[in-house]
């Protein structure tokens, strides 16, 4: 993970540019299946990139395994179990306690389902004997988050829980720059408690956003710390640090028009309406900003060493680094290429970005389906992780696109017409096989 947002540090200084063939080509090199599958930035007419086999597969084999570069588990799913804020591995039942659970569970006001669901984890539970395996580890600073192990607690805390942790008393001096937690005024534990509020009441992907906004500006001063002078470069007409530059061309070649724009217009919003629509979607991405940027402003310019703390003091400047477009592309990037997560049958549910997988074209009639178990490892349904492999759905062709379905099995049972609606959000027009056909 950490490779792919730094991969850019070697490039000549051209600009920031990011090629992409080196970046497409780092992807499958770090999943260690460059014998399996190539991605090719060209796919056919009207479907850019996509990803493509290198030797024959049968049904039932595994083309590729991947890791998110960021996940998390819906707050939704908190209340049916516990999860590592990392990687998602399960940790117990809610709080701890199957008594904690079976609270929840007769004095939910939920739906049917949802009691049952949660009925469903406080069985498994039971049949676990309440032993939690791994040992919870509780964020450094403080706060609720829990983690599997120390290493998944240090990878989060050095990425982007130590700008993003809610305790009012963290001031660990680890070794990740932008731990300061107090700013003049209102700490800013207390404005990243309402950031998640906010996120909690609209869309938890801005969640997900926010954590990879603080990853992109933590790993920018750490570069700062270690660079004279600071450089500036130009970019769509845009003045950015080229640290940061350099790791926003890691990442654009997955992301969208900004979330408030790239969305499909909802069936109940009439043409007219749209305007308001999208005004009203890109409201709620500002608030979700602003609150982010009050939280991380003082981590900002008390992590950043020497000359480049003034430089960066100027509002100007600041300005520059807390993008707006850039957090709604996140947005829309995660919305349209993320991958849910689904654990333990469903208790734990989440989402997450993932490379590869972001890079396979949808098809009506897919050859691979991704899940979240391996059949060649003897893996325990309780060490089940966000890591997901790629399974072949039927005999795959060597030089064949690896293809999967944007759309659920449900889905895929209705008409092309109806289909095509379900996708707007991916594409104008499915240009599968199979939509193809109907439409001739």
């Amino acid at each position: 993970m950490q490779s792919f947002l730094n991969a850019s540090g070697g490039n000549s200084g051209d600009g920031g540019g990011y090629k992409l063939d080196e970046y497409l080509k780092r992807i499958v090199e770090e999943r260690k299946c460059s014998e399996n599958v190539e991605i090719r930035k060209e796919a056919g007419p009207g479907r850019g990139k996509g990803v493509f086999s290198l030797r024959p597969f049968e049904r039932g084999d595994v083309l590729f395994e991947d890791q998110p570069i960021i996940a998390l588990q819906h707050t939704g799913s908190k209340s049916y179990a516990w999860a590592c804020e990392h990687c998602l591995k399960y940790l117990g039942p809610p709080k701890t306690s199957s008594t904690s659970l079976a609270t929840t569970t007769t004095t939910s006001s939920s739906s049917s389902s949802k009691r049952k669901r949660e009925e469903e984890e406080v069985e498994r539970v039971e049949e676990d004997g309440f032993q939690h395996k791994p040992v919870p580890v509780q964020c450094r600073g403080g706060c609720e988050h829990y983690y599997c192990c120390r290493e998944c607690e240090a990878a989060a805390w050095s990425k982007y829980h130590c700008v993003m942790c809610t305790s009012s008393s963290s001031s660990s001096s680890s070794s990740a720059p932008c731990i300061s937690i107090k700013s003049k005024g209102k700490p800013d534990a207390s404005v990243m408690r309402e950031f998640y509020e906010h996120a909690d009441a609209t869309n938890d992907t801005f969640r997900l956003a926010g954590r990879f906004y603080a990853m992109l500006l933590l790993s920018v001063l750490r570069k700062m710390n270690c660079m004279e002078p600071l450089q500036w470069a130009e970019t769509n007409g845009k003045s950015l640090p080229r640290s940061l530059l350099l790791e926003v061309e890691c990442v654009r070649y997955a992301w969208k028009k900004p979330w408030w724009l790239s969305v499909a217009l909802p069936e109940d919003v009439d043409e007219e309406e749209e305007e308001d629509f999208r005004k009203q979607l890109q409201e709620l991405a500002r608030d979700s900003f602003a609150l982010l940027r009050e939280a991380l402003m003082p981590a900002v310019v008390s992590g950043s060493a020497g000359k480049h703390r003034e430089e960066l003091s100027e509002k100007k400047n600041l300005d520059l680094l807390f993008d707006l477009e850039l957090y709604g592309a996140l947005i829309g990037m995660f919305e349209l290429n993320n991958l849910g997560i689904e654990l333990r049958g469903g208790a734990i549910e989440g989402t997450g970005f993932y490379p590869l997988h972001s890079c396979l074209n949808h098809s009506c009639n897919p050859n691979v389906l991704v899940l979240f178990e391996s059949e060649t490892e003897d893996e325990e349904e309780e060490s089940q992780t966000s890591k997901c492999y790629v399974y072949a759905l039927k005999d795959i062709a060597r030089g064949e696109e690896v293809v999967v379905s944007y759309l659920d099995d449900s889905d895929l049972k209705l008409s092309t017409n109806e289909r095509k609606k379900l996708l707007l959000d991916y594409m104008e027009d499915c240009l599968c096989s199979v939509c193809v056909k109907n439409c001739t």
